[in-house]
């Protein structure tokens, strides 16, 4: 029989275990929807409240075998959309880039739609951190876009809360990095070549 003692238990977990409240976000913006790329990048991740490590479904196919039983093989593997909850600061600057992120795929005045997906697709970055503020493990979005970006609700009656917003992204597939390869996160570069 398995002894297992709180010594040992203590061993596997001599780091205390990673935190739910330790980890960064990293949105790309297109070019032309922000001014100031790198600024409204930081200022994303700074009031980034709420955010998640992306889920994944892989579906199973049934397969009919002779005597009547069933093989089940594994099918399609999808990637779930993805949300984040933003402060809004005074400027509202991160969520206007938000709309204008929207807007400049579609245009709500003349119907336009930005046909070019390298213009307007762009990669997350989900850092999850140590508690020294070292990177664990990095889940890296790819070819994501902004499906929604939520009303903020309005009342003379809530005179404390600060606003904030939720954003939720189309993902087209994820990959995963670790703190070995994952370079320097300050830079995102953003190469468009691979939507082309």
């Amino acid at each position: 029989m398995s002894q297992r003692s709180i010594d040992d238990f203590r061993a596997v977990l001599s780091g205390g275990g990673i935190r739910n409240s330790m980890y960064e976000v990293w949105v790309t913006f297109p070019d032309r929807t922000v001014q100031n790329t790198r600024l409204t990048t930081s200022r994303a991740m700074m009031l980034a409240k709420s955010a998640a490590i992306p889920a994944s479904t892989l579906t199973q196919t049934p397969v009919n075998i002779i005597g009547g039983g069933t093989l089940k093989i594994a099918g399609t593997r999808t990637i779930d959309n993805w949300s984040a909850t933003f402060i809004s600061d005074n400027s509202m600057q991160l969520r206007d880039a938000f709309e204008n992120w929207q807007y400049d795929i579609v245009n709500n005045e003349s119907w336009q739609k930005e046909f070019e997906i390298r213009n307007y697709l762009r990669d997350i970055q989900v850092i999850q951190l140590e508690r020294d503020g070292s990177h664990v493990r990095n889940y890296v979005l790819h070819g994501c876009f902004p499906l929604t970006v939520s009303e903020i609700a309005l009342s003379y009656d809530d005179t404390e809360s600060v606003q904030e917003f939720s954003v939720d992204f189309s993902v087209s597939h994820v990959s995963i990095e670790d703190e070995t390869n994952m370079g320097a996160k300050s830079d995102m570069q953003f190469d468009t070549s691979k939507y082309r």
